[in-house]
């Protein structure tokens, strides 16, 4: 028996090829739909997130949690908090190197966004179905570190660079022992 989400996938394929027969063009839409839907549940989690966070810790600290935004329930706050932080200025170093600090924060979002599609949301619903998967998912979280590197050199700043590189020592300290405790258990 097919799952709801794999049946939804299929009746979309047949829809999008009887509008564009050609089977290329449909991988590669289905492809960008996939990602889209990823992307969305990702959204829709930091909002959640974002949201109960700020209800319990004004649980715990007795207090009023926002209800100001969005009706009694404060339900678009996470929307005017993420207005607030667009509307922020952008501090940038005078003598930078400016690709690679552009790059640096969309690199970071990368493998974030990455390691969700290793994830099986329902049956036959992955985006990548790989044979290595708890391998892949350490090795795709593993480049998260190389942005931090990135913005510390971009800064042309050596103590920037300095801190860039102790962020990235922190960060493999902690994954190493992580991937060993992993392939231990897998053995």
């Amino acid at each position: 028996m097919e799952s709801s989400s794999s049946a939804i996938a299929m009746e979309l394929d047949g829809l999008i090829y009887r509008l564009i027969p050609i089977p290329f063009v449909v991988d590669l839409v289905m492809s960008f739909v996939g990602i889209a839907i990823l992307l969305g549940i990702i959204s829709m989690a930091a909002v959640v997130f974002t949201y109960t966070e700020r209800k319990i810790c004004a649980f715990i600290q007795v207090r009023i949690a926002p209800n100001r935004v969005g009706g009694r329930f404060g339900l678009l706050q996470p929307v005017a908090d993420m207005l607030k932080l667009m509307s922020k200025e952008d501090i940038c170093p005078p003598v930078r190197t400016r690709v690679v600090w552009a790059l640096s924060p969309a690199l970071l979002f990368v493998p974030a966004a990455l390691v969700y599609a290793l994830f099986p949301f329902d049956a036959g619903a992955v985006l990548a179905d790989v044979n290595v998967g708890v391998f892949l998912l350490f090795a795709i979280s593993g480049q998260a570190v190389l942005p931090f590197l990135m913005g510390g050199y971009a800064s042309n700043n050596k103590y920037s660079f300095i801190g860039g590189m102790r962020i990235v020592g922190q960060m493999l300290s902690c994954e190493a022992p992580l991937l060993f405790s992993c392939s231990a258990s897998s053995c």
